[in-house]
């Protein structure tokens, strides 16, 4: 709650900030300027995400989401006999590719829509000393996955190629993220 709480804060103050020098072209993303740029977020979930975009005020974004939920040690393809069968722990995670768009407002908000694909694996924690992390996981069930997700962005006042955007929303399958992207600009 308190990492939605600041961010709020940095949205609204710095959405102020930016109404005040919406005046000042040269702290103002240009819009007629290709971007490009990477983008990573961490969501409520323990997914994190990597990706890339392209574009002008309409950009392209392909990133890939990985969730991180407890799976201890080495992931293995088959149990072999002389591995360790003392369960740990079960669970699942998600891993997606996902497809999205975001579009410039008034050339600091931005509005972003994404489309997931992924796979949803079902696994096993086992103990066995001999694979670091005290153990391994077994996938035990495939899923294939879909989900949906909407964010909302501040691009942060900049002079140069370069500029840093903060975003935030909710996915289907992360729930509440927020992340960074930082953007930058060709000639």
């Amino acid at each position: 709650m308190r990492l939605v709480a600041i961010f709020v804060f940095i949205f609204i103050s710095g959405g102020l900030r930016g109404q005040l020098l919406m005046n000042d072209d040269r702290l103002q993303l240009n819009e007629s300027r290709r971007s490009f740029g990477v983008s990573f977020s961490g969501s409520m979930n323990s997914a994190i995400s990597g990706g890339v975009f392209y574009g002008r005020k309409s950009r392209l974004h392909l990133s890939f989401c990985l969730q991180d939920n407890g799976q201890a040690g080495k992931k293995i393809d088959e149990q072999l006999s002389n591995y360790g069968i003392a369960i740990r722990g079960d669970g699942k995670y998600f891993e997606s590719l996902d497809v999205g768009y975001s579009y410039i407002i008034k050339r600091v908000f931005t509005v972003y829509v994404e489309a997931s694909l992924g796979k949803e694996n079902t696994y096993t924690n086992y103990f066995d000393d001999r694979f670091k992390g005290g153990g391994y996981y077994l996938i035990t069930m495939k899923e294939h996955i879909r989900g949906a997700g909407f964010n909302l962005g501040y691009i942060l006042p900049s002079d140069g190629k370069l500029a840093i955007e903060i975003h935030s929303g909710y996915h289907s399958m992360k729930q509440f993220n927020i992340g960074l992207r930082v953007i930058l600009h060709s000639n």
